[in-house]
């Protein structure tokens, strides 16, 4: 449609401007905010296999390079404990965080020492879902969440995972097998794959309904300039229209009719619901910027989001480690958000929420949304988004989902291409992208 192609285009355009690098002359995080909640994001960066599709940092696993990175990890956070940071959730992503069980339980383990955490998350893969990582991840992890993106073997396939995380039937037996360690197992999938079909993701719907996952999260396929030209090599180019459609068509499945397995947590979130389509526990949403409007990010390549700043660590494993072992914050980078970018962002995180609280915004900034940010509500209301417009809130429509979900998916390729200009850094083929096992390109 030509309203979410425009969307598109617009939010492309905004985050290019808005999200680039400048120096950090005071060379460190700001001091904390008394009183205020923060969240610990630890990035591991280290795979056993590199996806085509991925941006984030990370590299092949290495083990002696693994483990020196993990010592670095710690130092961080001891460093941060001395400026008085305090974290009441951490939050473990990658690369595969579990790539080094053991590293990666001293790590958590620390964590709990050195801070009042009450409860930690952490990504995986398929193929650690097993008892040997299971035993010792119980307790010291709440929230695992496990990369499926399909159980269509063939999509699999084209996406190197195959081999390495195993069959569609294989981690399907996997999640059922490991949802009663935590207290929530969160199946992360990917929908407009461009040889993803209409049976295909009906399918992998079907699968997340019977596989025993407490959560699960269907994100759309999205790209940065690093990543098209690998992508289109090996899925083939992107298809916005399709996106609408399977958008929609998984929305209906998992959290539609009169008896839905799910219900919508976020725009591509959804908690299981029980037999009598009550909610089963209470389950936080396993994504961090949700909860927590500012996050500390340690370990290389990681993004931190205090005030009117990003801060991005360096993406060179050993100029990273250098810097920590000095007694330096490993800082490449920052950002500055203009106000009227800061009101952009609460809108559309508390839209992919699903409610916005038009009262919050106004304390935050000053002014009622509809003065703050006059273009975007008028777009969005002349395109039928809301179902709730009142003084208190607003609430969306299908038809608004959807416009968020584009949103929100520019946005999180615009940080993709924040991490481009870190990467651009990086010495010798280390500035590119690699995939598989490091050694093609």
């Amino acid at each position: 449609m030509l309203s979410e192609r425009m969307l598109t285009t617009v939010v492309r355009a905004m985050t290019d401007k808005t999200l680039t690098l400048h120096p950090v002359p005071e060379g460190a995080l700001p001091d904390p905010v008394e009183g205020r909640p923060y969240t610990l994001y630890v990035h591991v960066p280290f795979c056993e296999r590199l996806c085509p599709y991925c941006s984030f940092n990370r590299f092949p696993y290495r083990e002696q390079r693994a483990r020196d990175y993990f010592q670095a990890l710690r130092q961080e956070m001891r460093m941060l404990a001395d400026q008085g940071y305090d974290f009441e959730s951490v939050y473990v992503g990658g690369g595969t965080p579990t790539v080094d069980i053991d590293e990666l339980c001293e790590t958590i383990d620390l964590a709990r020492d050195l801070f009042h955490v009450k409860e930690v998350n952490s990504e995986t893969n398929p193929n650690h879902l097993i008892p040997e990582y299971l035993d010792k991840l119980k307790g010291r992890i709440q929230r695992l969440s496990v990369g499926v993106q399909s159980f269509d073997d063939r999509l699999l396939r084209q996406m190197d995972r195959y081999e390495k995380y195993g069959s569609g039937e294989e981690i399907f037996e996997r999640i059922g097998q490991a949802a009663p360690y935590f207290e929530s197992l969160n199946v992360d999938m990917i929908f407009n794959f461009p040889t993803q079909t209409e049976d295909i993701l009906i399918s992998d719907c079907e699968k997340i309904a019977l596989c025993g996952c407490h959560q699960t999260t269907f994100s759309p396929l999205y790209q940065s300039h690093a990543t098209t030209r690998k992508m289109e090599q090996v899925l083939g180019k992107m298809d916005y229209d399709k996106e609408r459609r399977f958008y929609h068509i998984l929305d209906e499945i998992l959290a539609g009719g009169e008896n839905p397995f799910f219900e919508r947590r976020t725009l591509w979130t959804f908690n299981r619901l029980d037999e009598n389509h009550e909610r089963k526990q209470h389950l936080e949403v396993d994504e961090y910027a949700v909860s927590y409007e500012e996050c500390v990010g340690i370990g290389s390549g990681s993004i931190t989001h205090l005030g009117d700043n990003l801060f991005v660590n360096t993406f060179n494993l050993e100029e990273c480690g250098e810097l920590v072992r000095a007694g330096a914050t490993p800082l490449l980078g920052k950002t500055d958000l203009p106000r009227r970018d800061l009101m952009r962002y609460k809108f559309l995180l508390q839209l992919y929420s699903l409610r916005f609280d038009k009262h919050e915004f106004e304390r935050d900034f000053g002014v009622s949304v509809e003065r703050g940010l006059p273009v975007e509500m008028a777009f969005m209301r002349a395109n039928g988004a809301f179902a709730t417009d009142n003084a208190d809130e607003l609430t969306l429509t299908p038809a608004g989902r959807y416009l968020t979900v584009v949103l929100y998916r520019q946005y999180l390729a615009g940080l993709n291409n924040l991490r481009e200009q870190a990467r651009a850094k990086l010495p010798g083929d280390e500035r590119d992208l690699l995939f598989g096992d490091g050694t093609e390109k």
